[in-house]
């Protein structure tokens, strides 16, 4: 069964944002903490024992305690169900949550070659170890039609189709950037991608704006 976990769907800087006095913010600070998000990021897995993320958020360490299905198994000095990371773009909000999984615990970074370059030329990023965090790399498809088989990733019954995705204006400024990725992720063996169309990424819901 595929099972999915929301670590946070806030935007950039969460809510409330550290240095924002807006009325939202100020109300999630003191009034209605249940309306606190961090920073976008989920977890898919389909045994429920091997889990990737997909994005580690720079609130990445608190999202990890937050959630029980995370934890280390009982009884291991080390361990962590977290097998692979899969990165859609290489801004910050996407990338930063890396750092705090520096520990020497193996997985694997799935990314395309000009995010994994991002990483590979910033030398903060060296804490990440290459004898355990493996990083592979994927390749964008620009063609669904005819339909393209998913990469399958290890230890899962998953398979991944990236692909590029306009958003935020990010595409006219690819050259300077790394281009935002969506990424189809489907559970079960053999299947294909059809049409670009049967590909839905969305966001979890907004909270309702507080009354003021």
């Amino acid at each position: 069964m595929l099972r999915v976990v929301v670590l946070g769907a806030g935007a950039g800087g969460g809510v409330p944002q550290w240095n924002c006095g807006c009325a939202a913010c100020q109300i999630a600070r003191t009034e209605q903490p249940e309306l606190q998000r961090t920073q976008a990021s989920i977890a898919v897995s389909a045994d429920g024992d091997h889990w990737f993320l997909v994005n580690a958020s720079p609130d990445l360490r608190q999202q990890l305690i937050a959630t029980p299905q995370l934890h280390p198994a009982r009884g291991k000095l080390r361990h962590s169900p977290v097998t692979g990371v899969i990165l859609t773009n290489g801004e910050i909000d996407a990338v930063a949550g890396l750092l705090s999984m520096r520990e020497g615990w193996p997985f694997t970074i799935y990314a395309h070659r000009r995010v994994l370059s991002i990483l590979n030329n910033n030398s903060i990023f060296n804490v990440l170890s290459e004898k355990n965090v493996r990083r592979s790399r994927s390749s964008w498809i620009k063609r669904l039609n005819p339909p393209c088989p998913m990469a399958r990733l290890p230890e899962s019954r998953f398979y991944h189709l990236p692909f590029p995705a306009r958003a935020h204006g990010i595409w006219r400024a690819r050259l300077i950037r790394p281009e935002p990725m969506a990424t189809a992720i489907r559970w079960g063996f053999a299947l294909r991608t059809k049409r670009a169309a049967s590909i839905s990424i969305s966001s979890p819901p907004a909270p309702a704006s507080p009354k003021i």
